[in-house]
């Protein structure tokens, strides 16, 4: 056995890149191995040659002598051509696998390498190579000790030959040398004692030999590779534990008589075979990599290493070990597949780079821009008669404040940003005050938000301002409120026109009320004179003009009714409200008796204006009076990318694709009073549309969709 088993193995790492070898060779020392390098092949045969190390790290692609050429000379010199030796690659395909094998590499590594691989792999071979040397070493020394003893026995057995002779002599001479005589029988005595020496010599030495045999057998049984041993036919004659178990074999398999070519892939029993013959005639290879067959047919890869046995000068048998690499075929394969992800990702991030060096001068002509933009935003801002502002709850103060607040409050910026939020309330009127704290409350309370208020202020000189508010409050995760982003703007001026806006459309309402009044009385006169007519003629002629009459007092009354509700339209703020509840008032002035309803619009609100009532009304009425075979009605709605759509449908005819954008016309209402004309413009005035997109022939649909921003569900 290797007398630097017991020292720090020695390991020679050979690559032209410096950065490799730092960090193999340091990986290599912290597994305490010592560790000695060389930048070319060169430098590496004669490092090798003077300190032959344990194992060689060898890297193929080097300048002048590559590592296949190094390989080769390594293979030259009986010092090193027993050093494993792995090949560290960039490349890892099978020709210069098949190559690296056929020079004597044990092994391969793919660059970029795994430490821990590496660190794995250099275990393996080193324990193999030494198993290896041992098993040389054990035949070697069995080999000496026969070839001495044999020695030995000849040397005895020629002293007996010549001791024979002298008794011959000595029996023809018995008369003449008595002496001589007694002499050789002492002699004699002698030798016979020493030859029963050397025979209990012998018995203790055979004892030895099968107590050394035994423990190597012993070691063989502990070795996780296979161990065999085949005759010259090819016979297997002996296999460990880890080859039964790897061949799925039984001990009554190999005793029956097995070939090893039985366990040996089809497509390479050939290739084994020549490999089996050369090493039997005593050729030195340095194994093959083949696929092994277990006895339940399943193929897997292998290495094989194989010596000759060799007894009294002449070959025997073949002595091997195959070591399944599986495991090992996976873990190439992986960093095969995880080196083309990195060449794929290496590629994706050049790419990256490009892009982002266009974005980053992108960004810098987008941040110049932002710059002009921000020095023009502030401009604006200082020159605006809008107030911005960012209030904070929790210091009670504003962490901003534009200039357009001291001209909208006459107090200065510096008082305005400490000013307290009680303070603020103070300064409005106490009517206006509730006003502005309701909004508050009902905007933190559903989860912050937008929100707008009106309210009077009475500013530094004591005279009143209207001022319009418009924030969003955050609040946060407790629900508790951060901030209030916002504006506020002077808006008496806008007042003060509304409020003569309201005077005048008062009187306006009053006048058109007073002349409605008298028309209609005055219908009511006109058809009552019509009825009259009637009863005092028979003339069909005259009955005819007085039924086209009666026909345009209808027309003059449906007129008259459109025309009341639509000078309403707009006269009142839009508002929040809840659908189903205006959808139940609306429908509250027909009779629904004989409809089935199926309402699913629980907790939505929308923003709109206050006559949506009227749309309903409309919608319903219109199924009364022109639905043909309705006997249900489901309202329902969703919610889309662009808001959320309200779903008026019934079950009867529904409207022909011509008449689907007529029945919206004012003209086209023929007798719907004011109909859908009017709940299209009273949905318009808050952005929300409405159409018909029902299948004629099952039932009428009508779509009411409301922009984000104008519903809530609760």
């Amino acid at each position: 056995m290797d007398s630097r088993t017991d020292q720090k193995e020695r390991i020679l790492v050979v690559d032209d890149s410096p950065e490799i070898l730092g960090i193999i060779r340091d990986a290599l020392e912290e597994n305490g191995f010592l560790v000695s390098v060389a930048k070319n092949g060169e430098k590496a045969i004669r490092i090798a040659t003077e300190s032959k190390p344990d194992l060689i790290l060898l890297d193929i692609l080097m300048p002048e002598v590559d590592g296949y050429a190094t390989l080769g000379k390594l293979q030259k010199y009986e010092k090193t051509r027993d050093i494993p030796v792995i090949f560290l690659t960039g490349v890892a395909d099978t020709r210069n696998k098949v190559k690296g094998f056929s020079l004597g590499a044990v092994d391969f590594l793919i660059k970029p390498i795994e430490i821990e691989e590496l660190i794995a792999r250099v275990h393996t071979h080193l324990s193999i190579n030494r198993l290896k040397l041992e098993l040389i070493e054990a035949n070697r020394t069995l080999e000496d000790r026969v070839a001495t003893r044999t020695a030995e026995l000849t040397s005895l057995t020629n002293r007996l030959s010549e001791e024979v002779e002298i008794r011959k002599k000595a029996e023809q001479e018995v008369r003449k040398k008595n002496e001589d005589l007694y002499l050789a029988y002492e002699q004699l005595s002698q030798a016979e004692e020493e030859l029963r020496s050397n025979y209990e010599e012998l018995k203790i030495q055979g004892v030895q030999l099968k107590n050394s045999e035994r423990r190597i057998r012993d070691l063989i049984e502990l070795l996780p590779q296979t161990i065999f041993e085949i005759d010259n036919s090819g016979k297997i004659l002996l296999i460990n534990q880890a080859g039964l178990e790897t061949f799925k074999v039984t001990p009554d398999d190999i005793k029956s008589g097995v070939n090893v070519q039985d366990y040996t892939a089809e497509s390479y029993r050939e290739q084994s075979k020549i490999f089996f013959d050369r090493t039997f005639a005593g050729e030195k290879k340095n194994g093959i990599e083949y696929l092994a067959q277990k006895k339940d047919g399943t193929i897997f890869p292998a290495v094989l290493y194989a010596n000759a046995i060799i007894e009294n000068d002449k070959p025997v048998g073949v002595r091997g070990i195959v070591i399944d690499i599986t495991e090992l075929k996976q873990v190439h394969e992986t960093l095969e597949k995880k080196n083309l992800e990195l060449i794929a990702a290496n590629r994706e991030l050049i790419e990256k780079e490009d892009a982002l060096k266009i974005n980053y001068q992108a960004l810098l002509e987008t941040d110049q821009k932002l710059r002009i933009s921000e020095s023009n935003f502030r401009a604006v801002l200082e020159n605006s008669s809008v107030a911005l502002f960012k209030r904070n709850f929790i210091k009670d103060c504003y962490d901003y404040i534009s200039p357009a607040i001291t001209g909208i409050t006459g107090y200065p910026i510096q008082v305005m940003e400490k000013m307290s939020l009680d303070t603020v309330f103070s300064l409005i009127l106490p009517e206006d005050v509730d006003t502005f704290k309701s909004a508050l409350d009902k905007i933190i309370a559903t989860g912050g938000g937008l929100f707008t208020v009106d309210y009077r202020f009475v500013n530094k000189s004591g005279v009143i301002t209207w001022v319009h508010e418009i924030g969003r409050i955050f609040l946060d995760e407790q629900g508790y409120p951060l901030y209030n982003i916002g504006s506020v703007q002077d808006i008496t001026d806008k007042k003060t026109a509304e409020e003569g806006l309201s005077k005048a459309t008062r009187k306006l309402n009053f006048l058109n009320s007073t002349v409605f009044s008298d028309i209609q009385n005055a219908i009511f006169s006109l058809s009552g004179y019509l009825e009259i007519g009637r009863e005092y003629t028979r003339d069909e002629t005259l009955l005819k003009f007085f039924e086209m009459q009666n026909q345009i007092i209808i027309k003059i009354r449906d007129s008259m009714t459109f025309a009341r509700i639509f000078q309403n339209l707009g006269m009142k703020p839009p508002e929040r409200q809840n659908v189903i509840q205006v959808f139940l008032y609306g429908i509250s002035h027909l009779d629904m008796s004989n409809y089935e309803r199926d309402i699913q619009i629980e907790g939505l609100e929308i923003f709109a204006d206050p006559l949506l009532e009227q749309v309903f009304l409309s919608l319903a009425d219109n199924i009364i009076r022109h639905s043909v075979k309705a006997t249900a009605i489901r309202l329902w709605y969703k919610e889309t990318d662009i808001g959320t759509t309200i779903f008026f449908e019934d079950n009867g005819v529904g409207i022909p694709d011509h008449m689907k954008e007529k029945v919206f016309e004012r003209d086209g209402e023929e007798k719907k009073g004011v109909g859908l004309f009017l709940s299209r413009e009273i949905l318009s005035i808050t952005n929300i549309t409405i159409k018909e997109t029902g299948i004629f022939g099952e039932g009428a649909r009508f779509e009411i969709e409301v922009p984000k921003g104008s519903y809530w569900i609760n």
